[in-house]
């Protein structure tokens, strides 16, 4: 019995120290460990992987993966192995880089991408990383997703070069400062969201050139610095219109491509179609819109614009005055009331024969003019009579008083 406790006991205190990587000679799976003698560290180089390692030496001063096929590279991936100064990871397929998966490294100096198959960048992958060198060069990515590379301070440099990108979400590089250089180029972008490159600060030197672009939302960018920006080509369409309204950018037009050849240059394509962008008060009979939406909008633009210089209304063509159009319109309340509370009159309606029975005078018509209704109401029997005006005479009226209120409305 005592001898099963005390092999229980040994094995538990071996997994204790191996969950914690805690030993100078524990050393992953598939991956091979050499301790520098200068520093102190462990060089940790992985080969064909199969999954992120669950641990790692905590002496780990860099570590290589190689030719691996990763699911993920986890949140927290790098927390048992706080010296860790590099992260090399090459010729790799990885489904995903996870948030936070580059966090708390507080030694780390250089982190690089280079000929991966990488699906996604999660949000906050690289938050508050603090490094000397970011490199993600010559990779296949489907999206980096907004908010990647947020809060992001790169002493040395930041290199995104030669990779070819599905989607930049909006905010893909956000809040990236205290860097001397950061560098986008010669990459190859499906589609580019607004404000993918947003709040930058303290940055010497953005070279934004030799990149290819699909699809550009309106904004791209939202920078207070000037950046390098030359010989990229992009999708030319009222979607890249900011680009001429930034003065930043503006500069540089004539040097940036709409075809691959580096034949027709974004100046030359302004000049030619900027009447289609920025629509004026002037109809242009040789452009022609392409698009039912821009024909719609410029047809209603210049309906403004049309509607907009009408001859005001002169002196000569001024109304009747409100109180004699009031007087008026309660003279013909009060022959419409005196005809329509008749009992047992019959009327008509649209070509329908109707019977109207008694209601009360009409309140505002006894208020405001009594002067016309004679102050007492004459009964039905006193129109057919004529005891309460001439019935015929007021028909006969009526109408020319209508014609007479709807030319003094005019």
């Amino acid at each position: 019995m005592f001898l099963n406790m005390f092999v229980a006991a040994f094995f538990t205190f071996l997994i204790l120290e191996l969950t914690n990587a805690s030993t100078p000679f524990f050393c992953p799976r598939s991956c091979r460990c050499s301790d520098d003698d200068v520093t102190g560290q462990t060089n940790v180089i992985c080969d064909r992987l199969k999954k992120f390692p669950m641990f790692l030496p905590k002496t780990t001063g860099q570590l290589q993966i190689l030719h691996s096929d990763l699911r993920s590279i986890p949140a927290n991936a790098f927390s048992q192995a706080p010296q860790i100064q590099s992260v090399y990871i090459r010729f790799s397929t990885i489904e995903n880089v996870s948030s936070l998966a580059f966090t708390n490294l507080h030694n780390i100096s250089d982190i690089e991408f280079q000929r991966n198959n990488i699906t996604r960048f999660e949000t906050s992958a690289f938050l508050n990383l603090n490094v000397s060198s970011l490199t993600i060069s010559e990779n296949s990515i489907d999206v980096i997703q907004s908010r990647a590379f947020s809060s992001l301070k790169a002493n040395d440099q930041i290199v995104c070069s030669s990779n070819n990108i599905g989607e930049l979400s909006t905010a893909s590089f956000s809040d990236v400062r205290e860097t001397k250089t950061f560098q986008f180029q010669t990459n190859v972008v499906d589609v580019v969201r607004e404000n993918c490159f947003t709040r930058f600060s303290s940055i010497e030197m953005f070279d934004f050139s030799n990149n290819a672009f699909g699809h550009v939302d309106p904004q791209v960018f939202d920078l207070n610095i000037k950046p390098i920006f030359f010989k990229n080509v992009m999708t030319c369409d009222c979607q890249i219109s900011w680009i001429f309204a930034k003065r930043v950018f503006s500069d540089f037009i004539s040097i940036n491509y709409c075809d691959k050849d580096q034949k027709l240059s974004l100046q030359e394509w302004n000049q030619k179609h900027k009447s289609l962008c920025y629509p004026t008060t002037e109809k242009i009979p040789t452009m022609k819109v392409t698009t039912k939406t821009r024909s719609s909008t410029l047809n209603m633009h210049e309906e403004t614009v049309a509607s907009s210089q009408r001859v005001p209304m002169t002196s000569s063509t001024t109304p009747f005055p409100t109180s004699t159009q009031n007087a008026v319109t309660t003279f013909l309340l009060s022959l419409a009331s005196s005809q329509n509370t008749t009992p047992g009159r019959a009327n008509t309606v649209d070509g329908i024969k109707q019977t109207s029975t008694t209601s009360a005078p009409s309140p505002m018509a006894a208020e405001t003019s009594p002067a016309v209704t004679g102050g007492n109401e004459p009964t039905g029997q006193e129109l057919r009579n004529g005891d309460g005006g001439n019935f015929a005479h007021s028909t006969f009226v009526l109408p020319i008083l209508t014609v007479f209120v709807v030319l003094s409305l005019q």
